[in-house]
């Protein structure tokens, strides 16, 4: 969900031809963004609308992983703030 959020921030942004790094302390999410694929169908179905977003407003996303305690995003993410 963050990262497909990320990505329809960046186009409602209008921002294209950009290369964009994500950081996530989650390994499935970076995994099925590496490989364009998941085994699970609701999963394939969300890298695909995501790659999509991706390919038509020529938006290149990396994402690599991060330690949860390193996550400067993790707290807000569970509504937790500093």
């Amino acid at each position: 969900v963050a990262v497909e959020l990320c990505v329809r921030t960046l186009v409602s942004s209008h921002i294209k031809n950009a290369s964009v790094l994500i950081r996530s302390d989650n390994t499935t999410v970076v995994g099925c963004l590496e490989k364009s694929n998941s085994r699970g169908s609701e999963q394939n179905f969300i890298v695909r609308k995501i790659i999509e977003l991706m390919q038509l407003h020529k938006i290149w996303v990396k994402c690599t992983w991060i330690s949860t305690k390193e996550n400067p995003a993790d707290g807000p993410s569970r509504g937790i703030f500093p």
